[in-house]
């Protein structure tokens, strides 16, 4: 488990079983808005995947939809309209507040799909196709539960002035052994603090080097340098989080690693 959401951003987690409906999921998203938590701003998809209306990532899930509260035992049926995929994509998603593979189903010809997996009120949710080794953007959300006993998907919150590069993703590819770098670039009006950093299935292929707490002045990056050395040749993907502060104001940032087999 990585470290946790400020609490401003979680509710109790308890598991459902109701039907989310997912609008179009093939767009990819960088969430953004002000300098702190946001609102979702679109982002367009590769050229050969580019959709013919990106949504905004609230449109996901249907506000204010009955959700009945279930046993422990229960599940989360996620469902995505035509269109929410590439036709034949992999549709993935991983619970980030879990430690579960990514859940997957293969999307119908319209782009239509249905994935069930355990989810809780609270945790924040991944998702992403593959087609063709080519690897949407993922889009993260948190399922939360309203006041009236109402589930909604809220973006999850990141800092609109914080760059990653190369992305939310670290693909290894084929190595057996390698190190990447990943940058966090500071284009906010004020410091940053990235002050800790773990694994979320604490796999041990791979390991961040970089000791934190780490400061980092306006116009200046901070570096994550991860690096990947197989335990076996089987393809293995894990999530590096790591806790972004400022001021008062601290998100968990979510980064998968992957490499292929």
């Amino acid at each position: 488990m990585g470290p946790s959401l400020p609490l401003g951003s979680r509710v109790a987690r308890t598991l459902v079983s109701e039907r989310v409906l997912l609008a179009t999921l093939a767009t990819s998203l960088w969430f953004a808005g002000g300098c702190g938590p946001g609102a979702a701003t679109p982002m367009p998809e590769p050229p050969s995947f580019a959709p013919t209306s990106p949504v905004n990532i609230t449109q996901i899930g249907p506000p204010n939809t009955p959700v009945l509260p279930t046993s422990a035992s229960a599940t989360q049926e996620l469902d995505g309209k035509p269109g929410a995929a590439p036709s034949n994509a992999v549709v993935r998603v991983t619970d980030l507040d879990g430690t579960d593979k990514a859940y997957a189903t293969t999307a119908f010809a319209d782009g239509h799909f249905s994935i069930t997996l355990p989810v809780k009120f609270g945790d924040e949710l991944r998702f992403e196709w593959l087609l063709d080794g080519q690897r949407s953007e993922p889009v993260d959300a948190l399922y939360l539960e309203d006041a009236s006993g109402s589930f909604r998907l809220q973006p999850s919150p990141r800092f609109d002035c914080v760059k990653l590069s190369p992305g939310f993703v670290l693909d290894f590819g084929t190595a057996q052994s390698d190190t990447l770098s990943l940058q966090v670039q500071n284009n906010c009006q004020a410091g940053l603090s990235i002050d800790s950093h773990s694994l979320r299935r604490n796999l041990p292929d791979f390991s961040c080097s970089t000791a934190t707490p780490l400061t980092f002045a306006p116009g200046a990056s901070a570096t994550l340098d991860v690096s990947l050395a197989r335990s076996s040749n089987t393809a293995v993907e894990d999530t590096l989080f790591f806790n972004l502060t400022q001021g008062g104001t601290t998100i968990r940032y979510p980064v998968t690693l992957s490499a292929g087999p």
